[in-house]
Formats: C-alpha cells, structure tokens, sequence
C-alpha cells in the first residue's frame, strides 16, 4: 500500500463499545463481516474518518504505519472499511429459497 491512500468505512457501517476493554464492528451489508475489536482496535477504526491518509491517521494514533495498513487490510478484506470507496452493495434475489411465517395463537 502506499502511504497517500485515505481509508474509508461502510456507509453500512455499525459500530459500539461492548464494555471498558472490548468493541464490536459489522458491515451490515457484507456477509460474515461481524468482528469483536479490542479497545485499541476500536479505536483505530474510529480514528478512519474517510480524509486523512495512512500517514495521518498513524501519526494521530501514535501506531507504526505498517501495522495500521496490516489492521486495515484484515477489515478490508469484508468490507468494514475500503480504500477506493467502492462498497458492494446486496443483491435481492431474483426467487425467494424459503418462505418463513409466524403464527402466534
């Protein structure tokens, strides 16, 4: 990767803090995309706001810039953040596979 790229996250994007130590993460439309984040990574991820750059952001958050492109990459990889913008956005089905009803008496 080359410093100048600037990270962005899914407009999709569902994030929170489970307690003090831990948060979680999703791209609601991306499947599988689901990933419980240390603190740390928690915080790296909110520090992506989609203007500074690699080198920005590493400085900002006092983290070598390898291991934040090695961070970003395994987000990128479902989605959670993209370098180029261009998100992947569902499909609907042309059939429907089941057809799930609820009956409560």
């Amino acid at each position: 990767m080359t410093k100048d790229l600037v990270p962005r996250r899914s407009p999709e994007l569902l994030s929170g803090l489970i307690n003090d130590d831990y948060g979680y993460t999703v791209n609601c439309s991306y499947p599988h995309s689901f990933r419980v984040l240390n603190r740390r990574q928690y915080e790296i991820l909110q520090g992506v706001d989609g203007v500074a750059d690699l080198t920005a952001i590493a400085d900002r958050l006092a983290i070598t810039q390898a291991l934040l492109e090695k961070f970003l990459a395994q987000l990128a990889r479902t989605e959670i953040i993209r370098f180029d913008g261009a998100f992947s956005r569902p499909q609907k089905p042309i059939s429907p596979k089941a057809l799930n009803f609820w009956i409560h008496t």
